[in-house]
């Protein structure tokens, strides 16, 4: 099976985002569509806080973006192919860290923007780190636990690759 970075995975990570631009602008139409509701304090509070939720979707989709391009996994070969390298064969494979926001390990309704985000890192036997994002595939835990390389994985809370 192989997965790329396709636009329809990255718009599927990105809807978190796309759903909140568009209630953050439903707000402020109904906010100041009224004459006597013109207030700037408002204003400038709204676009802060959509600001900061998305600065924090710009780092975590380049931080994704920038860590895995393409993953091939040969299950007849038994091995694992990271943006066109030297395959690795699933026996080399030491350790699988799920990494996944709350909302997905709990099965809880998206409530961030972030929520979709989430990845693999595959630590080999001589310690190299390769990972498998969300913009590869939509569900990269269901994904993986299909195959015969997923050993006790453990699965951390935790969205961004840069702090692993």
């Amino acid at each position: 099976m192989i997965y790329k970075r396709t636009i329809k995975n990255q718009l599927y990570v990105l809807k978190g985002l796309i759903i909140n631009t568009i209630v953050f602008f439903a707000i402020l139409f109904i906010c100041y569509s009224s004459e006597q509701n013109n207030n700037v304090t408002t204003f400038f509070i709204l676009l802060s806080v959509w600001s900061i939720l998305f600065l924090i979707i710009l780092f975590l989709h380049i931080d994704y973006y920038l860590k895995a391009k393409k993953v091939e996994i040969d299950n007849t070969l038994r091995c694992i192919t990271f943006d066109d390298l030297k395959p690795i064969p699933f026996n080399e494979i030491n350790k699988i860290v799920i990494c996944v926001t709350p909302e997905l390990v709990k099965k809880m309704v998206k409530s961030t923007p972030f929520g979709d985000y989430h990845y693999a890192k595959f630590i080999t036997n001589n310690g190299e780190s390769y990972y498998f994002t969300s913009l590869l595939c939509n569900n990269v835990q269901k994904e993986l636990s299909t195959l015969p390389i997923l050993k006790e994985g453990k699965v951390k809370l935790l969205a961004s690759t840069f702090w692993s």
